[in-house]
Parts: structure tokens; sequence; C-alpha cells
């Protein structure tokens, strides 16, 4: 009688569980403002295209938001490393000598501009402020928000929307500019892959 023993030595890394990160900069795919004129509360004018297009004001007789959505369906089911967005606010005009402060909220967005999104529900992402210090270097923006995307991703969101709010009175218009990214790290989940690392088979045999 013969017998076969078969020892099998095999090494793999399976991705999502040895953290092999994926990174990628996902650009905006779509950029709009939405205004509430006369500052009571109803946002009646949208602006997706043209030098406007991003305006943040806030006058007694206008508030204007900026906002940006990012299509996030490819990361369903995916464990966020790192996330962040990176932008730039730029000043219009040097009216004003006070500081112009932000707040930014990120929301679940379906990828369209809609005048709902100036208030639709979302989650405070951060701040920022502006000193007036150097006109020409307006406000950068990097902002983490690592645990609001994951949040985004579990609920199953198709779109991560971002908003600025002015939040100073009489914050003259700023701009938010072209080229906005949403920059993210991920671990795939679940998994997807096998790398082989190594391996051999040992075959013994018997009599």
């Amino acid at each position: 009688m013969k017998h076969f023993i078969f020892i099998y030595v095999l090494s793999v890394a399976i991705v999502g569980t040895t953290g092999m990160a994926y990174a990628e900069d996902i650009p905006a795919s779509v950029k709009f403002s939405v205004r509430d004129s006369g500052n009571n509360g109803t946002p009646d004018v949208l602006t997706d295209s043209g030098f406007f297009n991003g305006l943040i004001r806030n006058v007694s007789s206008n508030q204007d938001r900026a906002l940006v959505e990012f299509d996030i369906s490819s990361l369903a089911g995916q464990t966020i490393l790192d996330a962040a967005i990176v932008g730039q606010i730029a000043n219009n005009n040097s009216s004003g000598t006070w500081p112009r402060t932000y707040e930014f909220d990120l929301y679940s967005g379906n990828g369209l501009a809609e005048l709902a999104d100036y208030d639709v529900a979302g989650d405070l992402a951060g701040n920022a402020v502006w000193l007036f210090d150097d006109l020409s270097a307006g406000v950068p923006i990097n902002l983490d928000i690592t645990a609001l995307l994951q949040g985004l991703v579990d609920g199953s969101a198709s779109h991560a929307g971002f908003r600025i709010r002015p939040t100073s009175s009489n914050l003259f218009p700023s701009l938010l500019q072209d080229g906005i990214v949403l920059s993210v790290e991920y671990i795939p989940e679940p998994t997807t892959a096998l790398l082989l690392l190594g391996g051999s088979i040992a075959l013994i045999r018997r009599r």
C-alpha cells in the first residue's frame, strides 16, 4: 500500500489584511455655488459655470456657499486609512481688512448641483480663517475627513459633498478654485486578491 503525504508550505499576502494600501486623488465631479438672496434661509440662485462658480460671500443682502461633490462609488466596501480634501480658496478683492472665516461641511450627495445642497444636513468637518495678511495667498484647504468619509462609505453614499459656508459677517467675495480633489488612501475590503509570495509542495512517498 502506498501512502502519499502532501505537505503544502504556502506563504501568501492577503490584500486587505496585510495593510497593502491604494492611494488616489478623486477630482470633483461637480462644482457650483448656491445663493440665498435676502439672507432669509431660502436658497434661490444656483451657479455652476462662469467666473462666479464657487463664490463664497456673506453680506446683509446675500449669502453664497461654494460646493463640490466627489464620486466615491469606487470606494464601496473599502476601509479608509486616510482622506483629505485638498484645494484653495482665493479672495476676489481686498474690500474689508477684517478676518474672513469659513466652516466646512461634508454631506451625502448625488452628483448633481441642487439648490437644496445649500443647507442639506451634513457634518462639520472643520473651519478656516483668513487674516488678510497676504491677499494673494488666500486660504489653502488640507482637511482631514478620514472618519467622516468612512461614515459615508459605510452608509452607501455614492458621492461625498463638500460645502463651504462663510461665517463672518461682511465676508466679501471669495472663490473656491478649480482643481480641488479628494485625496484618499484605502485598503480593499473584502479581500479581492491573493499575492503568492512563495510556496513549495513536498511529496513524501511511503511504502
